[in-house]
């Protein structure tokens, strides 16, 4: 019966999320956040907190609506989350690591931009051939950080 209750928690939570996807394509930025945000509520009851789908999409979120300073929230209780799930060389943790660096970025702090796309840059070195695009997107994203 949990089971169940947790599919079915799911499936409304994936709707709900979806739905939010689609008001943030279509600009109504506060829309998805407020939909996201319950999402996130939902995956927090549900999971624990560090779930990395919704909060990496609020955060996005944010960010758009011009909220970085709550991003780079979101992302660190998303990098401890996942630090302690996955290790600190997992996939989501590096891209967790890679969007942080990029909300740090916005919020007009370059320098702390560039120490994490190079921590993250020397763990996708790892985790990736030079060829993966998350590779390569880090470089560029690094690139760019560096020039500011």
């Amino acid at each position: 019966m949990a089971q169940q209750q947790i599919a079915l928690g799911d499936k409304v939570l994936d709707g709900l999320s979806e739905l939010a996807r689609l008001k943030h394509e279509q600009g109504d930025i506060p829309a998805a956040v407020e939909l996201f945000e319950r999402v996130r509520a939902g995956e927090v009851k549900m999971y624990g907190t560090g779930h990395p789908n919704t909060l990496n999409n609020l955060a996005l979120a944010k960010i758009a609506m011009g909220d970085p300073a709550s991003a780079v929230e979101l992302y660190e209780e998303v990098r401890t989350g996942q630090a302690m799930a996955f290790g600190t060389s997992h996939p989501s943790y590096l891209n967790c690591l890679n969007n942080l660096a990029m909300a740090k970025y916005t919020l007009g702090d370059p320098a702390s931009a560039v120490e994490l796309y190079e921590e993250v840059r020397t763990k996708q070195v790892k985790v990736f051939e030079t060829s993966h695009p998350s590779y390569l997107n880090c470089l560029n994203n690094l690139a760019m950080a560096k020039k500011a």
